[in-house]
């Protein structure tokens, strides 16, 4: 838990009591932060004080909640739902009144991970699709493919969100999903970077275990494995990309990331595998965390030493000729 940049309360493990019920877990600019604990509940914390709805689709479903994406420009913020049920995953449309099931190409096969909001009621779903390469493979050892879908719904209860859009890629699963400022999205695996719009999904081979997406200059920070001695900033608009130097090797394996101004804060698991964190200076250039920024550091101390030395003779020089 994280109260501000300069203060963490504690960092608890992923099955300590407090929290191994809890299925997902969000929070806006506004402070609202919705999360959920039991089946077909969503309860928000809203300053201190928490509300639970109750979700029913009359039909007497049960199902968990893994994730949430809401239609922002709605008046009556539209929803699009993980869940869990029957064994599987689904996705689910919300209006905060009606809960309705989406129709999907692959939706029987599909884990779904994430979802965001792009735009024009317009969600971002994305998951993995296990797939038999071969006659001979196994279906113990199918092979799992990253699926990125465009779902529209506009809360019409009687119409099933539809998947527009439906794209296969590659890795073992979209670690981090973002949307951008422009309506947009970017997303990662372990071995591709997508750069996605309300009408298309671009790839680039770009590797991480972790992304952060800095709104405030539409780039995204791609981090590697523990020991990495950079990280991958990548311009959405341009494409641009640069290679940051770190002044030390990476020492934690990364896990999920989050910005607040100038500091990047990457949470993860140390050597000894407990958890752990570290902030960096987001110009990494002129930080005392990389090593140009020690040279820059060291050149200003030895400056000041310089300045602060001639003042010393300077004043020095001044009483002895008042002295003499």
């Amino acid at each position: 838990q994280q109260m501000d940049s300069d203060d963490i309360d504690h960092i608890l493990e992923p099955n300590d009591p407090e929290i191994e019920n809890v299925t997902f877990f969000s929070a806006d600019k506004e402070g609202v932060v919705t999360f959920s604990t039991s089946l077909n509940t969503i309860s928000t914390y809203v300053q201190g004080a928490i509300s639970e709805t109750r979700l029913d689709d009359t039909y007497g479903s049960e199902f968990g909640i893994n994730g949430l994406a809401t239609d922002t420009s709605s008046m009556i913020r539209n929803r699009l739902l993980i869940t869990s049920e029957d064994g599987g995953s689904g996705l689910r449309g919300w209006n905060g009144q009606s809960i309705v099931s989406v129709s999907s190409p692959l939706q029987d096969s599909v884990v779904w991970d994430d979802v965001v909001y792009l735009m024009d009621s317009t969600y971002l779903a994305v998951g993995t699709y296990a797939v038999q390469t071969s006659a001979s493979q196994s279906p113990a050892s199918l092979t799992s493919q990253v699926v990125i879908s465009h779902v529209y719904w506009d809360g019409d209860v009687t119409t099933a969100p539809q998947v527009e859009r439906q794209s296969i890629g590659n890795g073992s699963e979209i670690h981090s999903l973002s949307r951008t400022v422009d309506g947009g999205a970017v997303a990662a695996t372990n071995e591709e970077f997508y750069i996605i719009s309300l009408n298309s999904v671009q790839v680039l081979n770009y590797a991480s275990t972790t992304m952060v997406y800095e709104a405030e200059h539409d780039r995204s920070w791609l981090f590697g494995e523990r020991g990495s001695e950079s990280v991958l900033r990548v311009n959405i608009d341009t494409l641009e990309t640069s290679s940051k130097n770190l002044g030390y090797p990476l020492p934690l394996q990364p896990t999920v990331g989050s910005i607040d101004g100038d500091t990047l804060y990457i949470h993860g698991f140390n050597s000894q595998g407990t958890s752990d964190r570290l902030s960096l200076d987001l110009t990494i250039e002129g930080s005392l965390s990389s090593g140009r920024g020690l040279l820059n550091f060291g050149f200003i101390l030895v400056g000041l030493i310089m300045i602060a030395t001639q003042g010393y003779l300077m004043v020095e020089k001044a009483m002895h000729v008042k002295r003499t």
